[in-house]
């Protein structure tokens, strides 16, 4: 790859930006797991080094498993999950199938691609023709000349242009 850059400006150019954002999104990850690790002495002293263990233990993971009901709160879980896919699976199964059967006829509909400029809402109403963006804005201004072309006389119309 010619870049005028050496190896070295390349690799810190693309690792040091990787490495920033990987130390950020793991770090709370980091902190779950030495907090978990922590007794509540270790926990609760503000002379220790936050970001490290010292005396670690499992203490927390035994609370967790033994004085709460947090395997059943997992399985409620899984349980919850697995339904709520099965029935988005389902659903999303029988909602598809009766599009595919439908034929659209592009006789039924004006539409074109839109490959450059701007594109307008074109309303005759009350007896005035004018101009819309996207946006609803009223753009007749910006546009005279479309606006006369397809004045119409009669009925009220909307119809879109592409300029």
């Amino acid at each position: 790859m010619v870049t005028g850059h050496t190896r070295l400006e390349q690799a810190v150019r693309v690792w040091l930006p990787v490495g920033f954002f990987l130390v950020v999104a793991l770090f709370p990850f980091y902190w779950m797991a030495v907090t978990s690790l922590k007794s509540n002495a270790e926990l609760y002293n503000r002379r220790t080094m936050p970001l490290l263990v010292l005396h670690p233990t499992l203490k927390h993971y035994v609370d967790l498993l033994t004085e709460t009901s947090f395997l059943l709160w997992t399985w409620n879980t899984m349980v919850v999950a697995i339904v709520a896919t099965a029935i988005s699976l389902v659903l999303g199964v029988m909602l598809a199938y009766p599009l595919e059967e439908i034929r659209v006829s592009m006789d039924d509909y004006a539409a074109e691609w839109k490959w450059d400029g701007i594109r307008v809402q074109l309303v005759h109403a009350g007896g005035e023709t004018r101009l819309y963006s996207r946006a609803g804005d009223d753009i007749t201004g910006s546009f005279p000349e479309i606006a006369e072309v397809f004045a119409v006389h009669g009925e009220d119309t909307e119809t879109y242009y592409r300029h």
